[in-house]
């Protein structure tokens, strides 16, 4: 029998996996001593294969947990897909807030391509109507922005930090505006 591996929401419904994979997650970004298969199964408390069963490979667990983030910002993205890129922005800082023990797991293991992808989602350009010769502008917008949200993140995800990181934000947008020549309102 195959298992389909990775997180998704359907599997978090069941509570034996959500209470598992709880488990692995805290253990491997946590404990420095959980870098194999066998160890992290005994610290759980599970059989390698129920391991196996949530992640092919150890490498996979931070890919796993990072395309389980990537989908949940999607769906947000999707429920805003009307709104101007403003809010889009507001959203995702709010959802980072919301989801920021996740960004200071992956913080540790990954770098800024998460908030790349984040940020360059195929959704907002096509909100945003961006004209093709905007693209390298945009592609600057994207990277300030992701540099923003990584070096906030950085810094501990400081709650003293939220309207500083704000109002950079939408200055950054702000002026993408005037550069790009184009009203998004």
């Amino acid at each position: 029998m195959t298992f389909k591996v990775g997180i998704s929401e359907k599997k978090l419904a069941d509570k034996r996996f959500k209470r598992t994979e709880e488990k692995i997650l805290r253990l491997f970004f946590e404990d420095d001593c959980c870098f194999e298969m066998k160890a992290l199964a005994k610290e759980a408390s599970v059989a390698r294969s129920t391991i196996y069963r949530h992640h092919r490979t150890m490498r996979n667990i931070i890919v796993d947990y990072e395309k389980y983030v990537l989908s949940q910002y999607r769906r947000m993205i999707r429920k805003c897909a009307d709104n101007s890129i403003r809010i889009i922005y507001l959203k995702t800082i709010y959802f980072i807030i919301g989801n920021k023990n996740i960004f200071k797991l992956l913080m540790k293991y990954s770098d800024e391509r998460i908030f790349c992808k984040m940020i360059m989602n195929k959704r907002i350009s096509r909100t945003m109507g961006l004209p093709k010769n905007a693209h390298i502008l945009y592609m600057v917008y994207v990277s300030e922005v992701a540099r923003l949200l990584y070096e906030w993140g950085r810094r501990g995800f400081s709650e003293e930090e939220i309207e500083r990181l704000l109002a950079e934000i939408l200055y950054l947008t702000k002026t993408a505006r005037s550069r790009l020549g184009i009203l998004l309102d």
